[in-house]
């Protein structure tokens, strides 16, 4: 699938271009769940191994809770934005 190329692209290129902040918005949305859950699995791999760069992932789906991760939920929730953290 193309979005599995492109981000293995971004996750490469990022040794070259150093930011405190990377962000990846609903890259999941057209995979099939194998594919899904290996690109999630890869990109909090290596959110661990980079302490000095946060990784914010924008998702409509689930992320699998990790030691050491921290998910922040945000949805509408009756027309306000509820903010919660999953553990």
């Amino acid at each position: 699938e193309r979005i599995v190329g492109t981000l293995a692209f971004l996750l490469a290129l990022q040794r070259y271009v150093k930011s405190p902040f990377r962000a990846v918005d609903e890259f999941d949305v057209h995979l099939d769940p194998l594919n899904r859950e290996r690109m999630i699995k890869l990109l909090l791999n290596i959110a661990k191994r980079e302490s000095r760069t946060q990784y914010i992932v924008i998702t409509p789906g689930r992320i699998p809770v990790e030691e050491d991760v921290n998910v922040i939920l945000v949805q509408n929730v009756g027309g306000k934005s509820a903010i919660g953290r999953v553990t």
